[in-house]
């Protein structure tokens, strides 16, 4: 599905709100295919897939009711949220599909949930653990470790946008000030 919404993003993100309450494997493919549009610079809308992503950052992670795993289903929004992180970082790029600067708080919304995701716990990092966790793997492996990369790519967009706006010298060397969301 995700190669659909790929060579149609246009069509599809227009469509996104329809996602609204579907299964989390559907609303990640479709994420999946607005990121593969975003890295090839397709442009499309991103109102509405902004408001599919808040709404899924508003949801529980976990799906009440939902207690076996399905092969063909995802477990729960843990993927779709990491899905999040990818595009929003992605699509805080510079580039012709960039997220629209008017779109900041909506953005912000978004990503902070995505910051403070559960996993990994601090049981799953244990030294005792077998697996022994590799930080580096989990900050591009997990939901927390991307949204706080995509937390970086935002800062800077954020002082591009700003750039571009002409306010530089106002905001010369203050600006975590001018983002008091990321400081």
């Amino acid at each position: 599905f995700d190669s659909v919404v790929a060579s149609h993003p246009k069509g599809f993100a227009a469509l996104a709100e329809e996602f609204i309450e579907m299964e989390p494997t559907y609303v990640r493919s479709l994420l999946s295919g607005l990121l593969t549009a975003t890295r090839n610079g397709v442009q499309f809308d991103w109102k509405r897939g902004l408001k599919l992503c808040e709404w899924v950052t508003q949801q529980p992670i976990n799906i009440p009711g939902r207690t076996e795993r399905y092969v063909d289903r995802d477990p729960d929004w843990g993927w779709t949220r990491g899905q999040i992180a990818d595009l929003l970082s992605e699509g805080f790029s510079p580039g012709s599909n960039t997220i629209p600067f008017e779109e900041r708080s909506r953005v912000w919304r978004i990503l902070e949930p995505l910051t403070n995701d559960p996993y990994p716990t601090f049981d799953s990092q244990s030294l005792d653990d077998e697996a022994r966790r590799d930080p580096a793997m989990d900050s591009w492996n997990t939901t927390r470790g991307k949204a706080m990369q995509a937390v970086v790519r935002y800062g800077i967009w954020v002082r591009e946008n700003v750039d571009k706006e002409g306010q530089r010298e106002d905001r010369k060397n203050k600006w975590l000030a001018m983002m008091p969301e990321v400081k």
